[in-house]
């Protein structure tokens, strides 16, 4: 998950340097990477569906995280 507002480096940044070095071959699998955001308005200007594979708008409910980390197979789903 990364927060569009992060010091330094916000999340778009992040992710832009991650595909970059995907694309180099650097991570044996691919990153799942979620954009975060307290603000509604901005997920249409910042969130690319070639850098990210979700977002989420703050505050986040703890389902959702479990939705995304499902998603990706980090975690099995409950039946």
């Amino acid at each position: 998950m990364l927060d569009k507002n992060m010091p330094i480096m916000d999340g778009v940044d992040v992710a832009v340097t991650f595909k970059k070095w995907e694309s180099e071959g650097r991570f044996s699998h691919k990153a799942l990477l979620v954009l975060v955001t307290g603000d509604e308005k901005m997920v249409d200007k910042h969130y690319d569906k070639t850098l990210f594979d979700s977002v989420m708008i703050k505050p986040i409910a703890k389902n959702n995280i479990s939705k995304i980390l499902i998603k990706s197979q980090l975690i099995e789903g409950r039946t």
